[in-house]
């Protein structure tokens, strides 16, 4: 099962940055707050699908947690967790190695 992620666990985003030629990714970034408002894992509120994420490369360009697990739902939400996808075909890369969320 993989680790549960939180508000500033860390993504890839792989979108190309807009212009760039060749194509050059966003690159890394955070999953940003508010996250769940009351399920917190390891001190850190609960990500979830949907939940914001910033590519700083183009910070305007907003971006979000696009899967979660089909098992454990949070606040109406799936939990996100390592290896689940972002709107800009990226990948949450961080989470919280003691709390696995399976589904």
């Amino acid at each position: 099962m993989p680790p549960a992620a939180r508000i500033n666990d860390m993504h890839a985003c792989l979108k190309p940055i807009t212009g760039s030629s060749p194509p050059v990714p966003h690159g890394t970034g955070q999953i940003l707050p508010a996250g769940s408002t009351d399920v917190f894992i390891g001190k850190q509120p609960a990500a979830r699908k949907n939940d914001s994420c910033v590519c700083p490369a183009e910070a305007s360009d907003s971006n979000s947690i696009s899967s979660g697990s089909s098992s454990v739902i949070i606040n109406g939400k799936p939990a996100a967790r390592v290896g689940d996808s972002t709107a800009h075909s990226g990948t949450i890369t961080t989470g919280c190695v003691t709390v696995q969320i399976g589904g």
